[in-house]
């Protein structure tokens, strides 16, 4: 399991409204500019935010600003990378490749603009199939993250 601190910054009946990037981390990490969560935090106006259950056996009152501890299963995060890199990608390589590999396409010189058509549609097709599977797993409680409690 990967485990990851955050702060509480909501709380609701039997969940927790967790963030994990803390902002001042950002401005000390020897990343500076050339980390993507600093920009896709920046370009959303907000940093990611997770709404984690409360186990039924955790008595603790959580409040705002609490930092707490939660886990997600290591597979969550291999089967959903893979996904989201792989499926477009692929398809699009497979989409190009189809239309290149056609003989009617190669016969009429435009094989190459095809391809990168077919390879485009492919990518378009690839995001909407990962777009798809996700709500479909959105209350799969394998890829929910766990609160693991409190940090002191």
């Amino acid at each position: 399991m990967m485990v990851e601190s955050g702060w509480v910054t909501a709380v609701e009946p039997g969940a927790l409204w967790v963030e994990t990037i803390q902002r001042s981390t950002c401005d000390s990490c020897s990343a500076k500019k050339g980390c993507g969560q600093r920009v896709l935090a920046q370009l959303a106006g907000h940093t990611a935010q997770l709404r984690v259950a409360i186990p039924a056996s955790d008595r603790r009152i959580y409040a705002s600003g609490d930092r707490v501890d939660i886990g997600i299963a290591e597979h969550a995060v291999v089967v959903s990378s893979l996904l989201v890199y792989l499926l477009p990608l692929g398809a699009a390589l497979l989409f190009g490749a189809l239309v290149e590999s056609s003989s009617a396409a190669a016969a009429t010189g435009m094989a190459t603009p095809l391809a990168v058509a077919a390879a485009s549609a492919g990518l378009l097709l690839g995001a909407v199939a990962v777009r798809r599977l996700a709500a479909r797993w959105a209350g799969d409680q394998r890829f929910a993250p766990v609160l693991l409690g409190a940090t002191v």
